[in-house]
């Protein structure tokens, strides 16, 4: 599927001012920076999207709106919104664009992260290629950007809303840190690993699913018989997503659990994964609750959240085939 004229035009807007900055940041320094744990890499200026009450954004002043015009877009965010997030008092959102990954903050306060290493990096244009969301020829593109420019410099994005009456305005992000999930720490907090799970899941086209053999039914049955009382009936994935899935080859997708995050392949080709650690679970589950306060998941994942980090779990799950495809063997877990 090939990009539309529009999305073609903001593609190059965007590629050509991100090399001007690369330009600009490269002849404005040429001291090397010391390496020291945390410390942000070169960074772009902030881009910082302020809305107003009515949704609408201005950078430096001037109404987004007024440039998408001229590429026929319209950018907006509902009024509803924005009203939601000043009610639960977020008054910034900032993300991060760096070779590591999208690094996420709230109020200035780290929340889990999209993490790259230099496999899932290198996927990147292949894997949006693979799902129809741009071209090939588009796809080299973003991975020659990604591979040339966000590789050697940072991307930051800041997107403040209206901050309510009698609240004092929240701190950003500390400039020049930019603090990561250290494997080492994380596994420190976890302590002794728990709540194993080792499952080879196969999902059919309908959506059903399969665990080990069993069909939830039978799996809810069994857990019945024993004295658990289980509901999976709504345990299903959408066979709209599967069919996606399916029309791009994919076979299968891994899951493991990890004290420092959850890590994710696609028929063994390692994606972005989520990294966290207990402070960015903590304010996660923080914003959560002011955002959605009256959630019954809210309860959920109050009480799950101490056994995330330690919870050791590997799944692969089978995907159904649409093709006589070679078969693709599954990632060994470490």
């Amino acid at each position: 599927m090939s990009f539309s004229r529009s999305k073609s035009r903001w593609f190059y807007v965007v590629l050509v001012a991100i090399m001007l900055a690369s330009l600009l940041a490269a002849c404005g320094s040429t001291k090397k920076e010391e390496v020291v744990e945390d410390k942000a890499p070169p960074l772009l200026p902030r881009l910082t999207v302020q809305l107003a009450e009515d949704g609408s954004p201005t950078v430096a002043g001037i109404p987004v709106a007024t440039l998408a015009g001229m590429f026929g877009q319209q950018v907006a965010v509902s009024p509803d919104t924005v009203q939601q997030f000043t009610s639960a008092d977020i008054q910034n959102l900032e993300a991060v664009i760096t070779k590591e990954g999208i690094f996420l903050f709230e109020n200035g306060e780290p929340l889990p992260y999209l993490a790259l290493d230099d496999e899932s990096r290198g996927n990147l244009g292949g894997l949006v290629e693979k799902f129809g969301l741009v071209d090939a020829t588009n796809a080299k593109r973003l991975q020659w950007a990604v591979d040339n420019i966000v590789s050697r410099l940072g991307v930051p994005v800041v997107v403040k809303f209206p901050v309510a009456a009698g609240e004092e305005e929240a701190p950003l992000r500390e400039e020049g840190v930019l603090p990561r999930v250290h494997p080492e720490d994380a596994a420190a907090e976890a302590g002794e690993r728990s709540m194993v799970m080792y499952a080879d899941v196969e999902a059919a086209s309908d959506g059903s699913l399969t665990v080990g053999g069993l069909s939830l039914k039978n799996l809810e049955d069994s857990l019945k018989t024993a004295g658990f009382a289980a509901d999976l009936s709504g345990a299903s994935l959408d066979p709209a997503l599967l069919a996606t899935l399916a029309a791009a080859d994919v076979q299968h997708l891994q899951i493991e659990t990890e004290p420092d995050g959850l890590y994710l392949y696609m028929d063994g080709k390692s994606l972005p994964r989520v990294a966290w650690d207990k402070l960015r679970l903590d304010n996660a589950v923080e914003m959560y609750g002011r955002l959605d306060p009256s959630s019954p998941y809210l309860p959920i994942a109050d009480l799950m959240l101490p056994g995330v980090q330690p919870a050791d779990i590997e799944l692969l799950l089978l995907l159904p085939k649409l093709a006589d495809l070679e078969e693709i063997t599954p990632r060994s877990f470490q």
